[in-house]
């Protein structure tokens, strides 16, 4: 083989690599950006903080005694860990913000008087104040995190 044939076929192998280079950086490119590898990694975030969260209770009635004795200690930002993880930060806006209105000492006084059980198909759970008309005045609504047997609020 002479040396321009080897040139050529030199020269057309690199064109090859960059070639291919080329389309897997933009194919990179595309799917780091994209809104469904973005869900990905915070689904993952998620998932990681569910895995190491390890407050709350292991009944849905110790986790409102340590949400309750958190509040009226004012620890802020341990009530708020005792949401879902990715409503630990709205949460503990929120309750700041009651914290500074004066409103928790009702809260708590309200959330102390929860004592009617109901479990759900969806193995959620809830505890609430039932009047006696057999209608519901308040809730908590709280679902376990299956990667630590920890009970969490859902919502108030």
């Amino acid at each position: 083989m002479n040396k321009t044939a080897l040139q050529f076929f030199g020269f057309a192998l690199l064109l090859v690599f960059v070639g291919a280079g080329a389309v897997w950086g933009i194919d990179y490119y595309q799917k780091i950006h994209s809104p469904e590898y973005q869900t990905e990694l915070k689904m993952r975030e998620l998932e990681a903080r569910a895995r190491a969260d390890t407050y709350g209770g292991s009944t849905p009635e110790e986790t409102l005694a340590l949400f309750i004795d958190a509040l009226k200690r004012g620890d802020i930002d341990l009530a708020s860990k005792y949401f879902v993880v990715d409503e630990w930060e709205k949460k503990n806006i929120e309750l700041r913000k009651g914290k500074e209105q004066g409103s928790l000492e009702k809260i708590t006084t309200i959330l102390e008087k929860v004592n009617y059980p109901t479990k759900y198909s969806d193995g959620s759970y809830e505890l609430s104040i039932v009047e006696k008309d057999n209608s519901i005045k308040f809730g908590v609504h709280f679902v376990l995190n299956n990667f630590t047997n920890k009970w969490k609020i859902l919502e108030l």
